[in-house]
Parts: structure tokens; C-alpha cells; sequence
């Protein structure tokens, strides 16, 4: 979580600054709009960091989107007329041939390195069998009468494996010819781009109105309210926080380590309440609507935000004493600084002259000055009460929370953020696709064996070969893994905008994966990386660019822009971390 502190604390920032200066960002649309432009990059992301922690670059992610954008609409119209069956059985025989290749391949390497004793063909002769059963059963299936969807599923398939084999591609030509990643992607962009406008002969490729109903609603569709998304965080909260106080118990921990779990499990069950009065009958809570008795119970929740502040205070004060007399004083100033802003925001036509654009800027550059030096001083004050030890682990929690939830549910003009969010406003299906990928490689990478070899890779690719990792084909599932990622994209991508030009679909998407996944801790020496940091790092780059929009500033500034906010973001990041280093350093003496 440290790692990824810096880069978190740069999205609140933009943020909170932004729905201050425009409270149409905070508008429903606008919200479902940010979740699902970074929930499409965040997939690319989580694809790229593989291939960053390994030492690696793929600059091909963007045109491999506009590939795979390009054959799903002629495939899906090329083969509409087919019986699915007949989809059915092409599929089954080309994955036999697949299996049968695959299998040949492993056996002709095992028999070339067979020691004395023979080689293990257990798993070459597994794949031939399961490539024979494959190719039996496509002469099977092309007589049955199957429902339409199989045709479908046939069809992305097909477009994922040309995305996977990319990227297996991509790996040998690595590890086996040993050319640099760098001038293997770059000419995968090229040769993939050129490919794309080829074999459309530069036509936009479309789905029509045939798909609207049926599989476009995997990018389009909306399936529930943000206040189901709620409702299961918090119950997935109450049962980690369980989880720990049990795993905690069997361990003999005492008794002052065990706060935190507990309030997870009460922060959790609070959170699972917001969610699930949204579904409670009209009028049941105090004669409220569904859409308004989250927003109210969350207000209610956040009044407690002033007891906790005063606990956190005590406890911090009571361990640092004359040591958190600068974070106060700090936070104090910070907050008249603030203040003070917004009362320039709302005069600034009157007390600055210029005319509209030079009031405009002067409301902007107040705002983002005084709201910056908020944040610091609390995170100084955060951090100095840390220091207190696990005492100030729940006061400090306890704090966040109320206060988050008290803030979401003020008034920003007409209603409150939290009204907003959990009224009526419902979660685009692309998030649900980005957190089961998130979910899925979070687990990869730090619970499994293959995970913790990818990092030690990534940090010293000699050390972790001599050790006994076969690096080589780590390597290669990387790019595979980074293949895949930008294939599922290009499928949502052209099934989000309806229509694909293949000259221009996926243009400097790798930009885009890459900076989230650097954003998001990734180093691109390797050896480091946070799957949540790399969807943080997602969203800051949509947030920047849809705060860019919404308030007024010239697109020609656009990259601009987001590349000053992003330099900066990393610069202080790095300071910061430097600062904490030399500073452990000299206290260890």
C-alpha cells in the first residue's frame, strides 16, 4: 500500500479539485463515463505490467486493439449465415491442429534432451490425446442443431487466440532469438497496423444493430447499481475482517493487535447497510425513497467523524506530545488556506480583473495551491500519528471513513456525491470485467509460486536462472498474458464504440497502458508491481483527461497537461520516498 500511497493520494487530489471547480463532474453520467473508460484501460494496464515486471516493453498493445477490433465485426458478419455447428466444427478442428502442433513440438524438445534414462512424454502425449478428442469431436458437432450463441462464443475465441498467439509471438522472438523487446513491439505496431487497414482495405468496420441486444451489452451494458458494487464490498469486508480475527486466534495474538480486524468487521457492516437500504421498500427508513436512504444513512455514519478525530488527536498527542503541534498548526492553516479559496472562487469574476478566461484561471490556480497543501498537512498529521504504533491503527481508520463518508455527503449544488453515486446511477459492465481480471492477477502474482518467480525475474533475471526458474518461459507467458489483455480489449473497445476505422482504433493506447502501469508503481527496470496500483494509475490518467474537459481548458493542452500532472505526481512521489529513506537511515544510527 505504500507504494501506490503517492499515486492515490494524486487522484483524490484531481478529484476533489475538479468537483470543486465543476460540480457537473460529479454528475451520474459523467461518473459512469470515468468507470468505464478506466475500467477499458485498466485491462490494458494489468496486461503491460506483466511484461513491465519482467524487465520488458510491448508497444504493441495499441495496435493489436485496433487489430482485434478490426476482425471481430468481420468475422461475427462473415459467419452469420454459417449453422453454428459448422462455427462449431471449424473451432474444434483448428484447436485439434493447435493441440497436435503443440504436443509435436514438446515431444521433438524432450527426445532431443533425453538423458540416459528417457524423457517424461506425459504431457506431449496428453495434448495429442486431447488434440484427437478436439478434431473427433468437430466432425461431432457440425450435425448438431446448436443454439446461435455458440456461433458467438466461437467467434471470440477465435480473435483471442490471434491475440494470444501475438503475444507468444512476441515472447520467442525474446527468448529465443534474443532481439530487444523494444524493436519486437515496436515493429509489432507497424506490421499489426498495416495488417489492420489491409485486410479492411481501410473501411470502418461496424456490428450494425444486429448485436445490440445481445453481445454488446458486455461494453455497454449496465447489469446493477453502484449500490449492489457496495453492498458486496462491504460484506466481503466483514468477512476478511473475520478471517483475520480467526487466522489472528489460532496464531496467539494478543489482544491489542486484533482492533483493526474488528473494525474492519464493523466499517464493513456499515458499508453492506448503505448498500442494501437502496433495496429496502419505499418509505421503510424514516419515509425515504430507495435512491435517497443510502446518501442519508451515510451522512448519518459520517457525523461520527468528529468523535474520531478527537480519539485519533488524544492518542497521537498522548504518544508524540510537542511532536504533532507542527502537523496541527499545519492542517489548520492548510484549511483557512482552503477556505479562503473558495471564497475566490465564487468572486473571482468581481476581484480579479481580465475578463472570464483570466477569472477562470485565477479560481483554478487557487483552488489546486490550497487544496494541495491541505492534503500534505494531512498526511503529515496521518503519518505522525502512525508513529504511535498499533494504538492509533483504528483511531486513524475510524477517521478516513467517517470522513469520507461525511464529505460524500454534503451538498455539491443541487445534490450530494453520495446521491449521486448510490441513487440511481448504475455500474458499466466493463468494471465487473476489470476487477474479475484484477482479481485474477492479484492472485497470480502474489499467491502463487509463478507470481513470486515473475518478481524475482524481474529484479535479476541471472540470479533467478542460476537458481533453478526457467525464465525463458516466464518471459513468454508475460507477453501471452500482455497478448490476451490487449485482445479482451480490442473486443470491448470495438464493441463500445460500435464501429471500428483501422487506421485509427487503438492509436496510442500503449501510452495510455504503460503511464498506468508506471503510475501505478510498476518499475520499468522489473522486479516491481501492484496490480491495484496499475487500475489506480488507470484512472488518474481518465480523470485527468475528463477534468481537462469539464473544466473548459483547451484541448491542444490536453497531453500536455496530463504529462506536467503526471511528472509532477512521480517527482514528489520519489522525493517523498527519498526523504523517508534517508531519514530511517539516520535514525538507525
Amino acid at each position: 500500500m505504500k507504494k501506490i500511497s503517492g499515486i492515490l493520494l494524486l487522484l483524490v487530489y484531481v478529484l476533489v479539485a475538479t468537483t470543486l471547480l465543476n460540480e457537473r463532474f460529479v454528475g451520474a453520467f459523467n461518473m459512469q463515463n470515468i468507470t468505464r473508460w478506466s475500467s477499458l484501460f485498466g485491462i490494458l494496464g494489468i496486461g503491460v505490467a506483466f511484461v513491465i515486471i519482467t524487465g520488458g516493453i510491448d508497444l504493441s498493445i495499441g495496435s493489436v486493439v485496433g487489430l482485434i477490433g478490426c476482425l471481430l465485426p468481420m468475422m461475427l458478419l462473415g459467419t452469420a449465415k454459417w449453422p453454428p455447428g459448422t462455427v462449431a466444427s471449424v473451432t474444434a478442428y483448428a484447436a485439434g491442429a493447435e493441440l497436435l502442433a503443440v504436443a509435436a513440438v514438446i515431444g521433438v524438445g524432450r527426445w532431443r534432451a533425453r538423458s540416459d534414462t528417457g524423457g517424461d512424454y506425459r504431457a506431449p502425449i496428453g495434448l495429442a490425446v486431447a488434440g484427437l478428442v478436439s478434431l473427433l469431436g468437430g466432425a461431432t458437432v457440425s450435425k448438431l442443431p446448436l443454439p446461435g450463441w455458440v456461433a458467438i462464443a466461437c467467434v471470440l475465441a477465435w480473435v483471442m487466440m490471434v491475440a494470444l498467439h501475438l503475444g507468444l509471438a512476441h515472447g520467442l522472438l525474446v527468448t529465443r532469438a534474443r532481439l530487444q523487446p523494444f524493436v519486437v513491439t515496436l515493429c509489432g505496431l507497424l506490421i499489426y497496423r498495416g495488417l489492420a487497414r489491409w485486410i479492411t482495405d481501410d473501411q470502418t468496420q461496424g456490428f450494425g444493430t444486429a448485436y445490440d441486444d445481445s453481445l454488446r451489452l458486455i461494453a455497454t451494458g449496465k447489469p446493477c447499481y453502484v449500490a449492489f458494487v457496495v453492498l458486496v464490498a462491504g460484506v466481503l469486508a466483514v468477512l476478511a475482517g473475520t478471517w483475520t480475527l480467526v487466522r489472528q486466534r489460532g496464531e496467539g495474538t494478543g489482544i491489542a493487535n486484533r482492533g483493526l480486524p474488528w473494525f474492519t468487521i464493523i466499517a464493513g457492516a456499515a458499508i453492506a447497510a448503505i448498500g442494501a437500504v437502496r433495496y429496502l421498500p419505499d418509505g421503510m427508513l424514516f419515509g425515504l425513497s430507495p435512491a435517497a436512504a443510502p446518501a442519508r444513512l451515510m451522512a448519518w455514519i459520517g457525523w461520527l467523524v468528529a468523535p474520531s478525530v478527537l480519539w485519533l488527536g488524544f492518542v497521537a498527542f498522548r504518544a508524540s506530545g510537542r511532536a504533532m503541534l507542527g502537523p496541527v498548526v499545519a492542517a489548520v492553516v492548510a484549511g483557512m488556506l482552503l477556505v479562503g479559496a473558495l471564497a475566490v472562487v465564487g468572486k473571482s469574476d468581481e476581484w480579479f480583473p481580465g475578463g472570464r478566461d483570466w477569472a477562470s484561471r485565477w479560481r483554478m490556480a487557487a483552488v489546486f495551491i490550497s487544496l494541495g497543501a491541505l492534503m500534505a498537512s494531512i498526511a503529515w498529521f496521518g503519518r505522525n500519528s502512525l508513529r504511535a504504533g498499533n494504538i492509533a491503527q483504528v483511531p486513524c481508520a475510524a477517521s478516513g471513513v467517517t470522513a469520507v463518508m461525511w464529505l460524500m455527503s454534503r451538498p455539491i449544488g443541487k445534490s450530494s456525491l453520495a446521491d449521486t453515486l448510490l441513487g440511481e446511477m448504475l455500474v458499466p459492465a466493463p468494471f465487473f470485467v476489470l476487477v474479475a481480471m484484477a482479481a485474477a492477477a492479484a492472485v497470480f502474482l502474489n499467491l502463487t509460486i509463478y507470481g513470486r518467480y515473475l518478481l524475482a525475474l524481474g529484479r535479476n533475471e541471472q540470479a533467478a536462472r542460476y537458481s533453478g526458474i526457467k525464465t525463458d518461459r516466464l518471459v513468454v507467458l508475460s507477453y501471452v498474458i500482455c497478448g490476451g489483455a490487449a485482445g479482451l480489449g480490442g473486443i470491448l473497445f470495438a464493441l463500445d464504440g460500435n464501429s471500428v476505422q483501422p487506421s485509427g482504433q487503438g492509436n496510442l493506447f500503449e501510452l495510455y497502458a504503460i503511464a498506468a502501469a508506471v503510475l501505478g508503481g510498476c518499475s520499468l527496470r522489473g522486479g516491481e508491481g501492484s496490480v491495484l496500483g496499475v487500475v489506480i494509475g488507470a484512472t488518474v490518467m481518465r480523470v485527468l483527461y475528463n477534468s481537462i474537459n469539464i473544466l473548459g481548458i483547451k484541448s491542444q493542452l490536453e497531453y500536455t497537461i496530463i504529462g506536467v500532472v503526471i511528472l509532477a505526481g512521480v517527482i514528489a512521489d520519489e522525493a517523498v520516498k527519498r526523504i523517508t529513506a534517508r531519514r530511517r537511515s539516520q535514525e538507525s544510527k
